[in-house]
């Protein structure tokens, strides 16, 4: 990546304001309370509930910036 596509990046970042950032929050909540949600179920199956909730929570920020970043777009034409 050139510096000027990785700062024009960054700003579409910076511009989403307090609405696309409490989304990212709002994203990563969400993932990690449905996480705590299925535990018991996890358990129940046999399957590790700590390897969801890893890789929900991780894969959680670029979820919700790519959705606020979607809507910024379709939104400011």
């Amino acid at each position: 990546m050139e510096g000027g596509a990785v700062r024009r990046w960054y700003g579409d970042i910076r511009s989403l304001g307090i609405f696309g950032r409490a989304w990212v929050i709002g994203n990563i909540a969400f993932s990690a309370a449905r996480a705590l949600i299925a535990w018991p179920t996890f358990g129940q199956y046999g399957l590790n509930p700590w390897v969801f909730l890893a890789l929900d929570v991780v894969t959680a920020p670029p979820y919700g910036l790519s959705q606020a970043l979607t809507v910024k777009i379709l939104r400011d034409p």
